[in-house]
């Protein structure tokens, strides 16, 4: 049985039985929206990342942090992971940085999905314009 209810600090794990692979590591999401940002949600976020102990944790939120919401999640230092990036333990990203920017979290190597090309896969040059309005 999975369990699909969602709380505020849900802990996201990767998709890898325990079993398979005992070494996982976790990070933890949240999400901030409308004017819900501010300097104690920032710090309430970094006690549930050392809490957890979690490897990282990334808040996105909709307003752009102050330069002491930034400074509170610079001083979590960085993620203890093997490879050879420094990957910010705590990471702020808002949602026009990800739709208009671009901007992604800084995650391990190991924790990515390699491109692979075959059935239920984007290709590249024949998926980005499905939607566009030239069709």
């Amino acid at each position: 049985m999975i369990n699909s209810r969602l709380t505020p600090f849900t802990p996201l794990t990767p998709f890898i039985p325990q079993a398979l692979h005992p070494q996982t590591h976790q990070s933890v999401v949240q999400v901030k929206g409308g004017n819900g940002l501010n300097l104690s949600n920032v710090r309430d976020f970094a006690r549930v990342i050392e809490r957890e102990n979690a490897v990282l944790g990334i808040m996105i939120a909709q307003r752009e942090p102050t330069a002491e919401m930034r400074l509170e999640a610079e001083k979590m230092g960085y993620a203890e992971y093997p490879g050879e990036r420094k990957i910010p333990r705590y990471q702020i990203l808002t949602t026009k940085g990800i739709l208009e920017k671009g901007e992604e979290a800084i995650l391990p190597e190991a924790w990515l999905i390699k491109d692979r090309r075959g059935v239920g896969r984007a290709v590249k040059g024949q998926t980005e314009n499905l939607f566009s309005s030239e069709a």
